[in-house]
Parts: C-alpha cells; structure tokens; sequence
C-alpha cells in the first residue's frame, strides 16, 4: 500500500514538472487580431461584424449588443437581423475566449439610414 502511494506521487511530480516545462495546462490566451469595424447600412439591410482572434484553441465566441449577450450569436462573425431606423447606434462587441482568458473587442458602431438596402 505504501508503495503504490510513493508511486502515485511521484507520477503527480513528474506530470506537474511536465506540465510547467511546457507552459502549464493554461496554454495562450486569446488575443484579438482584427477588430470588428462599425458599419452604415440602409433600412431593411443586414450587418455583419467580423472579428479575427487567436490563441489556443478552442477559441469560444459571444457577441454583445450594448452590452448584453446576443442569443446564439457564437462565432466569429455575426450577422444582424433585418435592420429598421430604431436600430441605428446600437454598439456591437464581442468577447473571445477559451481555457486560459478571456479578451473584449474594441466596440463597432451601426449606422442605419433612412434609405432603402446598403
């Protein structure tokens, strides 16, 4: 019995030792490579935003409409639905994660103008 306990300590010390000569098990935060970038469409348009992101995978998306989470909305780019004038300056961010943080991106601004498509 102690044998196997000596045993199972000394297999945790070398996983540990292993897991911090590689890093540890946290791996890269994501890092936001491209910001989405503010949009001016027409009514009755759609908008899309895109962000580009790195770190380790897998990387895990929620895109944010003044703040509050989108339904549904987690990938890396989210398309609005059909826009009317009552849309105009909402604020669209996203928060990018994974096992090791979390990153907010830079907030993208909709414009919707009176004028028909976009």
């Amino acid at each position: 019995m102690i044998h196997s306990k000596i045993l199972l300590v000394l297999i945790a010390g070398a996983l540990a030792l292993g897991l911090a000569a590689c890093g540890g098990m946290s791996g890269t935060p994501p890092t936001i490579i491209t910001q989405p970038v503010s949009k001016t469409v027409g009514v009755g348009a759609t908008a899309t935003f895109v962000v580009v992101a790195s770190g380790s995978m897998p990387l895990h998306y929620q895109w944010m409409e003044n703040g509050m989470a989108i339904s549904g909305a987690t990938s890396a780019s989210y398309t609005t639905p059909v826009l009317t004038l009552a849309d105009s300056n909402e604020q669209f961010s996203v928060v990018v994660s994974n096992g090791s943080g979390s990153v907010t991106s830079s907030t993208a601004m909709l414009t919707v103008l009176a004028v028909p498509g976009g």
